[in-house]
């Protein structure tokens, strides 16, 4: 062998280094294979790369292998299987025809890798920030369009559906309620306009729906971040300010919530989840939106959800209230809401969560005790006109059941 040949030798060791990257070719289209065999088209070669291991000191939380598919772990890259060769057992193949041999594989990978869709990527993981800035979500154009507001998961991630943050099926007293006391005419509030809804991947969607057969809530809620807004809104519709118990007597007030928000068209918001999530695994955020996603730049979120940014939803705060305030009055009813129980109920979060949690509570029972003015209320709402606020306010709590009682868990 000539010196020349020497450079293409190293090069093939080296090629060897990496064979856990490349798949080995095996020869099976032998000249006595069937004729359907050696016709066959050669088979793709699919080479997954994990995620780093959870014990790696730069591993980013990978994503819990579930039904879901942003469970599912992507080819990292597909390297095209040339043509099987057939390989000779003869002792006296030459070195060069080695070198050659691996020269071809490694030129076919070469061209496979870059002719796929998906690129390879590093098995580091880069740093995320555990305390993102909040992420604005206009209002989909479409369904293709869609994405989770909390996980940012797409159509081709998970399922993602229309939420209603304010239940289209809430009771038209509760309605004609809510119409009274944001100064609105008779029946004009409709749930199914754009404002309030938003995307949400499916499996967040039942949890923010979920209630035991008992009528326990055991999901989560949207609890707003601007604490100056609901100070305004508590000492208008509550009649005082802030604080953890209701008082006495409401003052029965009309007031377009809009006048609170200053032209305001996005608000902002925290995840709140009760401790019903406290084994939920379905919160999977991809990092990279809207860039396109990578395995890893999924983060797995755990209960209380401390690490998810806040999110900011063309959503405003009174719908989010009604459906928030209607979940902790089943908690807590009218009883004052006391810092212990809130540090058991919400964990890990901080008086200024608790107060708005306090206020949002009360704001909401304003609104269910309001008397509605029975001109206003029409001929049609005299029947719902005199419902007592306990008795409607009764239908949202919760009553725990006897210790054998058979609690209908997700």
């Amino acid at each position: 062998m000539d010196s020349t040949s020497t450079p293409a030798i190293a090069s093939a060791e080296s090629l060897r280094s990496t064979e856990m990257e490349i798949d080995n070719f095996e020869d099976d289209r032998s000249p006595n294979a069937p004729l359907e065999a050696r016709d066959a088209p050669p088979q793709v070669a699919t080479r997954t790369v994990s995620p780093p291991q959870p014990n790696s000191p730069n591993a980013a939380p990978s994503p819990s292998r579930s039904s879901s598919s942003l469970a599912r772990r992507p080819t990292i890259y597909s390297a095209q299987s040339p043509a099987k060769r057939r390989r000779t057992s003869s002792s006296l193949q030459t070195a060069q025809q080695r070198v050659d041999e691996e020269s071809i594989v490694a030129s076919l990978a070469v061209a496979a890798l870059q002719a796929s869709d998906t690129p390879p990527q590093s098995s580091v993981a880069p740093s995320i920030a555990s305390a993102a800035p909040s992420t604005t979500h206009q209002p989909p154009n479409s369904a293709e369009d869609a994405v989770c507001v909390v996980t940012h998961a797409t159509e081709q991630m998970t399922t993602i559906e229309e939420l209603y943050v304010v239940d289209v099926d809430t009771p038209p007293r509760e309605v004609a309620r809510l119409e009274w006391s944001w100064d609105m005419a008779r029946s004009s509030l409709d749930p199914e306009m754009q404002q309030n809804i938003h995307p949400l991947s499916c499996e967040l969607v039942r949890w923010y729906t979920h209630r035991t057969k008992h009528g326990e809530y055991r999901g989560w809620f949207w609890l707003p971040i601007d604490t100056s807004i609901l100070s305004e809104m508590h000492e208008s519709y509550v009649g005082t300010s802030p604080r953890w118990e209701l008082p006495a007597e409401l003052p029965n007030e009309r007031r377009d919530p809009r006048e609170f928000y200053a032209n305001k068209e996005f608000f902002d918001y925290r995840f709140l989840a009760s401790r019903g999530m406290q084994h939920c695994d379905s919160v999977r955020r991809n990092e990279a939106y809207p860039a396109h996603w990578t395995v890893e730049l999924v983060t797995q979120h755990y209960y209380p959800f401390k690490t998810l940014a806040p999110v900011s939803l063309h959503v405003p705060y009174h719908f989010a209230i009604v459906d928030a305030g209607k979940k902790l009055y089943a908690l807590y009813g009218d009883r004052p809401i006391q810092e212990e129980t809130l540090q058991h109920d919400f964990p890990g979060w901080s008086l200024y969560e608790w107060a708005s949690i306090a206020s949002v509570r009360n704001i909401y029972v304003a609104w269910m005790k309001a008397r509605p003015d029975r001109v206003w209320m029409g001929n049609a709402g005299a029947a719902i006109a005199d419902d007592e606020p306990a008795e409607i306010l009764a239908s949202h709590v919760y009553v725990a059941p006897g210790p054998d009682a058979d609690i209908a868990v997700r």
